[in-house]
C-alpha cells in the first residue's frame, strides 16, 4: 500500500502524482487503517493467549473492510495500468519520431553528400568513356598505320591505314596474334 502510494525506489515504483489514484487512495485509507488496527488487535489478543472469541471480532472487522480495500484497490490498479499505457505510448511515439528523425537525417545527408557525388562521378566517367571514343577516332583517322598489342601479341586495335597495311579487318585481326610460336 505505502510502496504504491509514495513509491518505492528499491522495487523500481516511482511516486505518483496522479491526482486519480491519490483520489483513490484517500479512500482507500481508512479501510487500510481499519484492517491494520483490527490485525495488531488481533495478534495482541493472540500473544496474551485469549480464546478464539476475543479475537474473532477482530477478525470479521479485517474481512468486512478487507472487501472494500480490495474494489477500491483493484480501480486503483486499473489507473495505475492506464497511466502506464499513457507512458508506454508516450515512449513508442518517442521512439517512432526519433527513427523518423534518424532516417530524415540520413536523406538529408544521401541528398547533400552521396546524391551530389554521385553526379559528379557519373560526369567524369562519361567524360572518361567521351575522351576514349576521341582517342579511338583520332587514332583511327590517322593517315599511318596505327596497331594495339597485348604482351601475348593479340592485336587489340588497328586503324584504317593498319587494315590497308595488312589486309586484314578489325574483327580478323582479334584473332591473330603477331608474336610467332
Amino acid at each position: 500500500h505505502y510502496s504504491l502510494l509514495l513509491g518505492n525506489k528499491l522495487r523500481g515504483i516511482p511516486e505518483k502524482n496522479n491526482k486519480e489514484i491519490l483520489q483513490k487512495y484517500q479512500e482507500i485509507k481508512p479501510y487500510f487503517l481499519e484492517i491494520i488496527d483490527s490485525a495488531e488487535a488481533a495478534a495482541n489478543e493472540l500473544k496474551l493467549g485469549h480464546e478464539t472469541d476475543h479475537w474473532e471480532p477482530m477478525l470479521e472487522e479485517i474481512l468486512k473492510n478487507e472487501k472494500q480495500y480490495l474494489k477500491i484497490m483493484d480501480e486503483i490498479v486499473l489507473l495505475y495500468e492506464k497511466d502506464t499505457s499513457d507512458m508506454l505510448h508516450i515512449s513508442t511515439v518517442s521512439h517512432m519520431a526519433m527513427n523518423l528523425l534518424i532516417l530524415l537525417l540520413s536523406v538529408l545527408a544521401f541528398w547533400r553528400i552521396v546524391y551530389p557525388v554521385s553526379i559528379e562521378l557519373k560526369h567524369g566517367l562519361n567524360q572518361q568513356y567521351e575522351n576514349a571514343q576521341n582517342i579511338r577516332k583520332m587514332f583511327y583517322n590517322l593517315k599511318a598505320g596505327v596497331f594495339l598489342v597485348r604482351q601475348d601479341g593479340m592485336v587489340l586495335f588497328q586503324n584504317k591505314e593498319a587494315q590497308k597495311l595488312t589486309g586484314v579487318n578489325e574483327e580478323e585481326a582479334h584473332d591473330i596474334s603477331v608474336i610467332q610460336h
